[in-house]
């Protein structure tokens, strides 16, 4: 009678002490990253005595960086971030990517979706784009098949206008400064600067066409050689730009 009675006992003793062992496991496991990349696999317990024991999920989270945060126009920059929930990647979510405007350095409008990217088996995504004026950025998952729904940190970015600058000889050591913008600059003042023993200072004035274009000539000393470069200050929606530099050596033929 001992016999059958210590049987079941014995039994029902393992069960608990499997029990304690797996809530003590969960609880080193929320703190300790190593085991918890285990249990982002879907680790759990299954004993022949009828218990169980699994592990769920907690609030999703949506990263966002931006690379780099200001550039030229018709750069390309990158967006990429990483879906997690309890500190697991989330593959497969379907993430779509919003902008909206800047204007006068505020946040204007509602936002947009221009891209649409899904997670990989890591939990990130990546976006590459080119943008020609100053915006703000985040990301949103969408809520599907079990996946979570979760809106990123914001990103902004600083986008410089683009100026070119080319210098052509003409008859009688004059020369041609002739460039272009983008995005396009109507009216606007252009800079040609000069550079000197004390720095760039600005030598003439040029104004853009409807186009963005501009062009002007200018007489220098015959024989000398000079070095210049344009410079467009910023408006609502571009940092100010400023062209590669170019030498020039007056001719009088």
């Amino acid at each position: 009678m001992q016999r059958l009675i210590a049987r079941p006992l014995t039994a029902w003793l393992v069960v608990a002490a499997l029990a304690v062992a797996a809530i003590a496991y969960s609880s080193i496991r929320d703190t300790n990253p190593a085991i918890n990349n285990v249990a982002c696999t879907g680790y759990g317990y299954g004993y022949g005595y009828g218990y169980g024991y699994g592990y769920g999920y907690g609030n999703a989270a949506l990263s966002l960086t931006l690379a780099p945060t200001s550039t030229t126009a018709g750069r390309s920059v990158r967006l990429a971030g990483m879906l997690t929930q309890n500190g697991c990647p989330v593959p497969g979510a379907t993430i779509n990517l919003q902008k909206r405007a800047v204007v006068n350095g505020v946040p204007s409008g509602p936002f947009a979706t221009f891209g649409t990217r899904h997670t990989g088996p890591n939990g990130g995504y990546s976006l590459r784009g080119v943008f020609l004026t100053n915006k703000q950025f985040r990301a949103v998952s969408v809520a599907e098949a079990g996946r979570p729904s979760a809106t990123s940190n914001l990103v902004g970015l600083t986008v410089h206008t683009k100026i070119s600058l080319k210098l052509a000889h003409l008859s009688g050591c004059r020369v041609r400064f002739t460039g272009s913008t983008l995005p396009t600059k109507a009216n606007r003042r252009i800079s040609i600067q000069r550079h000197r023993a004390a720095g760039w200072r600005t030598a003439y004035h040029a104004r853009t066409h409807s186009n963005g274009k501009y062009r002007v000539r200018h007489r220098l000393t015959c024989g000398k050689t000079y070095r210049f470069r344009s410079v467009i200050a910023g408006d609502s929606v571009n940092a100010s730009g400023r062209s590669a530099s170019h030498r020039v050596k007056a001719r009088r033929h």
